[in-house]
């Protein structure tokens, strides 16, 4: 029987594939199976098509931030390092290389697995009984309260969609941020009823990273059938990053 983890037929799929989809996927014949589960690659050398390239960039930026995201709210660190995404895309941009591992071809060409998005923005319910509201509602960055310009000048914010039925207003960084920290020292504003990041609703799978002692520990994940109430299929994938090798780990999950 073909598992996730053996290199396909090449058909075009469509990434969002249907439960019904999915399972033929799985039923189908391989060609050329292998038993490779190493591949040495240098991320020195790594060239990815401009396209592919820009995808795992911005999969790299989305999960430096979740890396940032452990513990309180009011302890994370709001800058993301650039030396961790620039880590985390060669980390991907590994595997993605790593044409001799059949699983590479499921999470990449077949699912074409990225991670979820994450919150760039701030989502802050206004009090309008407070004169300093005022401004924003206006459209105008400067509020003239200490406090609130303090916060905006800190994080290099601008000011995004404004929402009366709120009324609500969307706040952007101007660079590469954990909103998290920063939702979170909002919140504790005279005249902000509440301050949360602008969260997106995604279960359809995506890439976590753990970091090992070696490298990295990468798991992509799929999804089909119903993904707005959980998804009825899963499958997973699991690689080691980690000294100049791609290790492909196993997979599990619906067949």
């Amino acid at each position: 029987m073909n598992r996730f983890g053996e290199r396909f037929n090449s058909v075009p799929v469509m990434r969002h594939t249907g439960i019904v989809g999915l399972t033929l996927l799985i039923a189908m014949g391989c060609s050329s199976p292998t038993n490779v589960n190493v591949v040495a690659v240098d991320p020195r050398t790594l060239i990815l098509p401009a396209d592919d390239s820009a995808a795992y960039r911005r999969d790299a930026e989305s999960l430096a931030i979740t890396q940032l995201q452990v513990g309180s709210p009011s302890s994370q660190r709001a800058d993301v390092p650039p030396e961790l995404v620039d880590q985390i895309y060669d980390v991907l941009a590994s595997i993605y290389s790593a044409r001799a591992l059949p699983a590479r071809d499921s999470v990449v060409s077949l699912f074409k697995i990225h991670a979820p998005p994450v919150a760039r923005a701030i989502s802050i319910g206004l009090d309008t009984t407070r004169a300093w509201t005022h401004a924003w509602q206006s459209g105008a960055l400067h509020t003239g309260n200490a406090a609130v310009d303090a916060l905006v000048a800190r994080y290099g914010l601008r000011l995004g969609t404004y929402y009366a039925s709120g009324p609500t207003v969307l706040l952007e960084p101007t660079s590469l941020t954990n909103v998290v920290p920063v939702a979170a020292a909002f919140a504790r504003l005279d005249g902000v009823r509440y301050a949360d990041p602008d969260a997106f609703l995604f279960n359809g799978g995506g890439i976590a990273l753990r970091r090992t002692v070696f490298g990295w520990d990468v798991e992509f994940s799929y999804g089909a059938g119903d993904c707005p109430s959980g998804c009825l299929l899963h499958h997973h994938w699991s690689f080691a990053v980690e000294r100049g090798r791609v290790v492909f780990k196993g997979s599990d999950g619906d067949r």
